[in-house]
């Protein structure tokens, strides 16, 4: 599902009323398929290959020797994993370099300045900078070249007004990442133990029978490495292994240094097992597929080099959210979707909105609060976005709404979901039908800016 082309769907909120739009991105990609009636591009996830034969050679020579051997090729940037407002620059993401989008009725309008024309994925962090407030956007873009197993990672600090003021380039071993999380003194990526997987790429790939992301799987013979990156002067690189726990993270809920600068705390949502992508979550059928995943809390030992782990919450969890004011901070709530009801291994899909709350900041925390909001036995919850209450000061963290689409199948619609952030227990203050069904995705935004309301257009 993560192969189709970007839909951007927008909900604009003012004065009790809420404005719905949604357009496709129109990239490149979907100008020349759609003009031509066909598929035409490779993509990650799908085992057929819609590209044009080249230069005369069978399909499986061209994927064995210009894919493989001379690549890694060119995908589709479809624009379909996020979509941020920044520096007043609307973009959708993908991997690579953005799509700029009109605020004023989406159309997509390609690169306009400088932050609709740098390259970064659709994972960011927004961290107030410490002394002076200012509010950074951290983004990261990674290049994987597992011919030549080399990665190089590219950090970029944006501020307010969209202006890149700092870039940060590293060059490790090839490893698979998916999200980050930003801390005052660190970038850090969770490394998955993961391989090439040489029957598929060099066989199963070049044949058609599997696709690029299959490419790679699960490596028992090494533990997950956490890969620190210096966010300020005086600190180096380091790679920390997690100690007697096989596990991989793709969505991380937050991080925060220790005082004292020796430890850091990494909280995400940890898998059992190396399942690309998302399958657990999009065809679970309580065998084979189902979302087996733990709140994962790791403190990272720098001075020992070495991370250990402890369990926050058993529930079955994915898409995790805080509070922007405590990004990067030490924190006590946390959002996420999760599984409705947990039976010994059989857990279903992510059908419910849980709030875990730590009883208190410090690091050693593992005492928590369930709150659980569950819509209905035909309903599945998307991601979370918190929302700040205007005028809140961010002492009280929670003081705010949550915001989540809800996938009807009843009715076959999608819902948006508006609860207080402290009452998630309570439902939803608001319930809104949107008048067109939005298909499953991963990620959004919100901006307190008001854009893509209704104009005439």
């Amino acid at each position: 599902f993560l192969d189709g082309d970007g839909m951007i769907s927008s909900i604009a909120i003012k004065d009790g009323k809420a404005y719905f739009r949604n357009k496709f991105v129109r990239t490149p990609g979907f100008v020349e398929e759609e003009k031509d009636n066909s598929f035409k591009f490779l993509s990650i996830f799908t085992e057929e290959d819609p590209r044009p034969q080249h230069s005369g050679k069978p399909t499986w020579q061209h994927r064995l020797m210009d894919d493989i051997f001379a690549g890694p090729p060119t995908l589709k940037n479809n624009g379909a994993y996020n979509a941020w407002y920044w520096g007043d620059s609307l973009v959708a993401v993908d991997f690579g370099k953005p799509h700029g989008l009109s605020k004023t009725n989406m159309d997509t309008i390609g690169a306009v300045d400088e932050f609709s024309s740098d390259n970064y994925t659709a994972h960011s962090r927004i961290l107030a900078e410490p002394g002076t407030g200012e509010l950074r956007l951290v983004t990261f873009s990674p290049y994987v070249d597992w011919a030549k197993q080399k990665t190089t990672v590219t950090f970029a600090e944006w501020n307010e007004a969209g202006k890149k003021v700092k870039e940060s380039v590293f060059e490790f071993r090839a490893a698979y990442f998916h999200d980050m999380v930003v801390t005052d003194n660190w970038y850090i990526l969770f490394d998955c133990p993961i391989k090439m997987d040489i029957m598929k790429t060099f066989v199963g790939y070049p044949m058609g029978k599997h696709s690029l992301g299959d490419t790679i799987s699960a490596d028992h013979s090494r533990p997950p490495l956490f890969r620190m990156f210096p966010r300020r002067e005086g600190l180096k690189p380091m790679e920390i292994p997690v100690e007697g726990l096989h596990c991989y993270a793709y969505h991380h809920v937050n991080g925060f240094d220790v005082e004292g600068g020796d430890k850091v705390i990494f909280d995400t949502c940890t898998w059992d097992r190396f399942n690309l992508y998302f399958k657990d979550i999009v065809e679970p059928d309580g065998r084979d597929y189902f979302p087996r995943t733990k709140l994962s809390r790791f403190e990272i030992d720098l001075k020992a080099g070495v991370a250990k782990h402890s369990v926050i919450n058993e529930r079955p969890c994915e898409y995790p959210t805080v509070a922007p004011s405590v990004s990067g901070r030490p924190y006590r709530h946390s959002y996420m979707s999760t599984s409705a009801a947990v039976d010994g291994e059989i857990n279903g899909p992510m059908q419910a909105l849980t709030k875990v709350s730590l009883t208190e900041l410090s690091s050693s925390c593992r005492t928590t609060k369930e709150s659980t909001w569950y819509p209905g036995k035909r309903r599945f919850v998307g991601e979370p976005l918190f929302v700040a209450r205007p005028g809140s000061d961010g002492t009280v963290e929670d003081d705010g709404w949550l915001m989540v689409l809800v996938h009807d199948s009843e009715i076959e619609g999608t819902l948006v979901a508006i609860m207080d952030a402290q009452a998630v227990e309570d439902g939803p203050l608001a319930l809104l039908k949107l008048p067109t069904y939005v298909p499953m995705g991963v990620h959004g935004s919100w901006t307190d800016s008001y854009i893509l309301g209704p104009c005439e257009n």
